[in-house]
């Protein structure tokens, strides 16, 4: 089961929506992820996550 909600920066324009999730891993490194969704006629095209 997925708990909790996304979180950082993103950005929409009505054709791509993008979220940034900077974070911290419990060794102190830093991982960065992006998600990136592609929008067409209001539904989803395209979903990328890296």
């Amino acid at each position: 089961m997925r708990t909790g909600w996304r979180t950082g920066t993103y950005l929409n324009d009505r054709h791509q929506l993008t979220w940034e999730y900077p974070r911290q891993t419990p060794t102190g490194e830093q991982t960065r992820l992006v998600e990136s969704t592609d929008i067409v006629d209001g539904l989803i095209a395209r979903h990328l996550v890296c």
